[in-house]
């Protein structure tokens, strides 16, 4: 008999957790094995993004769209000019 998936622990925690923040949603996501990840809580704040890329280019993204997943390789953030709040980075 096929064990029943359980729900790990540190999982139920972070729902938890995010379930508490109303500017916040929970997501999961499968790695490229097909694998579940742990959950990560993204932020539904929206407004602009001025990155820094790894060759020095300054790019500003405008009206980025709460809960977004940007796909860039930056090395910085700027603070000065981002409005978007509470990002998070998936590596």
């Amino acid at each position: 008999k096929k064990k029943k998936w359980k729900f790990p622990t540190k999982w139920k925690m972070q729902a938890k957790k995010a379930s508490k923040h109303r500017d916040a949603v929970l997501i999961f996501y499968l790695n490229l094995k097909g694998e579940l990840e742990q959950p990560l809580v993204v932020p539904i704040y929206s407004g602009n993004m001025v990155v820094i890329r790894d060759d020095d280019t300054v790019i500003t993204f405008t009206g980025v769209v709460a809960g977004t997943i940007v796909p860039i390789q930056a090395k910085r953030i700027n603070s000065t000019s981002t409005t978007a709040t509470s990002m998070v980075a998936l590596f």
